[in-house]
């Protein structure tokens, strides 16, 4: 074994100890991402969630308006374009 190899294991413990922390630095990369991502997810679920109570509200309200316009042109109330109106509504929003 010589007594000098010029640095070799040197440089090999060096290049050793820098792969140590990129693949660290890699892993921490990695996790944020993945809490990012996840936080993402959630929060697409939430919107959509929210949405979906949002149509359904929509919808309960316009088959009440068409109803109450249907009843109140029956009276004479409202007159045939209201029922019309609230029923093109009520199709929409379903």
């Amino acid at each position: 074994m010589p007594i000098l190899d010029g640095g070799g294991i040197h440089a090999l413990v060096k290049e050793t100890l820098a792969n140590e922390k990129k693949a660290e630095a890699d892993l921490e990369t990695a996790k944020r991402k993945a809490a990012a991502d996840a936080r993402s997810a959630f929060a697409g679920i939430a919107s959509g969630i929210a949405q979906i109570d949002a149509l359904q509200s929509a919808v309960a309200s316009g088959d009440q308006s068409f109803t109450d316009n249907r009843v109140g042109y029956q009276l004479g109330i409202r007159i045939n374009s209201d029922v019309l109106d609230a029923e093109r509504q009520l199709y929409s929003s379903r």
